[in-house]
């Protein structure tokens, strides 16, 4: 019997080892809650994976002032060991547990047809709060406006109006 497509994390996006973090990251969840529990992952030549939550990508870069946006992800220093892959048909649900569970961070990769189909994990989250994004400092602050349209380069300034020769306004309060 397979391991059952119902088991397994479809919370991660497949990346190449010479992708940047910034673009790794534009393909993210928007929400900081989600995006932090997605697994990015990544085939080796060795035939392993590397799978690693986006959470630890930014531990790295909050310990690591070099790590920036443009940083190539498959050459981060402090990634966890790659794991291994399975087929799908290879083995059952109690196999497919015991390969997990030897598997560092207990992540397996499971594929179909040699492609990725999801990852058999075992979810511990803890109910503290998500440190703050390390990205977010090192990503220059750009304009926004209300309408989130760019800004152009140089707002005109609008010229002095001439002053009226008006009488003030009649008071109108009733008392």
């Amino acid at each position: 019997m397979p391991i059952p497509e119902v088991e397994l994390n479809k919370g991660y996006i497949l990346v190449a080892a010479s992708d940047q973090i910034g673009q790794v990251r534009d393909r993210l969840p928007a929400s900081a809650g989600t995006r932090a529990y997605t697994y990015v992952v990544w085939p080796l030549p060795s035939g392993l994976f590397q799978v690693v939550r986006w959470l630890e990508i930014e531990a790295l870069a909050g310990a690591n002032s070099q790590i920036t946006l443009t940083s190539v992800i498959g050459s981060l220093p402090g990634l966890p060991m790659p794991v291994a892959a399975v087929e799908q048909d290879s083995m059952g649900l109690s196999g497919a547990r015991d390969q997990r569970d030897a598997q560092p961070g207990k992540r397996l990769v499971v594929l179909r047809n040699g492609a990725v189909l999801g990852l058999f994990t075992r979810e511990l989250r803890g109910a503290e709060d998500l440190p703050p994004d390390p990205f977010i400092a090192k990503t220059p602050a750009r304009p926004r406006t209300l309408s989130d349209e760019p800004i152009p380069a140089a707002m005109p300034v609008p010229e002095a109006l001439p002053a009226e020769d008006a009488p003030p306004a009649a008071d109108t309060r009733v008392v």
